[in-house]
């Protein structure tokens, strides 16, 4: 039986050359065979063979981890460095794409512009085009002599319609470029001047009798006796007319003159004085004392002329039931003068009612 044990082989860890091979491919194990499993009965070569071991092994790893603490580093900045570069080829790429927007909304904007042009520029023609074929109208021209402003045009017709049938179309077709323009249409036909004016998209056409020649001399044009005068709103093409809303109804004499006592205490100067407002048989009367009147100026006539307007003015101001109510005005001023303006002289172009007269005290 001892035989038996003595030929018995020892375990693998326990043999030599086992050990061998730890200490060189596993230094840490084959270490811990030295103390443990395989141990050499000299304990200062075990010790000296374990810091060996123990040296080797930090010889072998201290490199690897170096190296791949470089690799990693390497590795997280080549990462870094292609994120960067496809974060720059994204932004690249949006701002590509933006600025292609950018520009396709430009050109698109372009487009619609030149297209918005063009239709208006097909709708003029058209306009003018209509003026020529029915109106016998044709591009205005300017003035050879007489015009100091150099914004005068004349054009020169033979139509048997007057041009106030058509002046709003002419000033959109003409006038729309220069609104500070003054053009006078001269038809032979009708023998008729007629002067549009156009003023915050107000239509003024005044229509006067031809005077022989009157087209060659801006000095000369418009020179004829008025036939009528209209005002249009060029926005929606109405004449603007001066109508009254019977609907409104009347008020009561005494309302009335209450009414136009109060409106007009503004309306005069220092030193003047409003001495009786009445009413009767449709008439407004008004007195007003111009002795005290302040002539520094002004003339006392030409200070009563303007009073004209500036009382009237207030009185047409008053709503339909008042304007309803009287059919004359009357403003006595004494030995300077009296002027009666009845609802024949009241005109609208587009600013309110006004008195179209010029009075001569």
């Amino acid at each position: 039986m001892e035989q038996n044990q003595q030929n018995q082989k020892p375990p693998i860890y326990k043999r030599t050359w086992f050990l061998v091979v730890m200490c060189i491919f596993l230094p840490p194990v084959g270490a811990i065979l030295l103390w443990v499993a395989n141990r050499p009965k000299n304990k200062a070569l075990r010790i000296v063979l374990t810091v060996f071991l123990a040296l080797v092994f930090l010889v072998s790893i201290v490199p690897s981890s170096k190296k791949d603490k470089e690799e990693a580093t390497n590795t997280a900045s080549t990462t870094a460095t292609t994120i960067e570069k496809a974060a720059e080829e994204d932004s690249a790429s949006i701002t590509d794409a933006d600025t292609d927007k950018s520009e396709d909304a430009k050109i698109s904007d372009k487009q619609e512009e030149e297209s918005n042009d063009s239709s208006e520029n097909d709708e003029l023609a058209d306009l003018k085009n209509e003026l020529k074929d029915k109106y016998d109208v044709d591009e205005p021209s300017p003035f050879v002599t007489g015009d100091a402003t150099g914004k005068w045009r004349i054009v020169k017709v033979t139509s048997p319609v007057p041009a106030s049938d058509y002046a709003v179309e002419y000033a959109k077709a003409y006038m729309s470029d220069d609104p500070s323009e003054v053009h006078f249409i001269v038809n032979f036909t009708l023998n008729t001047t007629t002067q549009l004016g156009v003023l915050l998209d107000k239509l003024s056409v005044k229509t006067m009798e031809y005077v022989d020649k009157e087209e060659h001399d801006a000095k000369v044009i418009g020179s004829g006796m008025l036939l009528t005068e209209q005002h249009f709103d060029l926005t929606t093409g109405e004449e603007i007319k001066v109508e009254a809303d019977e609907s409104a109804g009347t008020v009561s004499d005494d309302e009335l003159v209450n009414e136009v006592k109060k409106v007009i205490e503004g309306s005069i100067g220092s030193g003047e004085k409003i001495t009786e407002v009445s009413f009767a048989d449709k008439d407004i009367l008004i007195k007003v004392d111009m002795s005290g009147a302040d002539t520094s100026l002004l003339s006392v006539k030409d200070i009563a002329a303007s009073r004209v307007s500036s009382i009237t003015d207030e009185i047409l101001e008053l709503d339909e039931s008042y304007y309803n109510t009287w059919e004359t005005v009357t403003l006595d001023f004494g030995n300077v003068g009296k002027i009666t303006c009845n609802k024949s002289m009241v005109k609208d172009e587009g600013f309110g009612k006004y008195f179209d007269v010029y009075p001569e005290f």
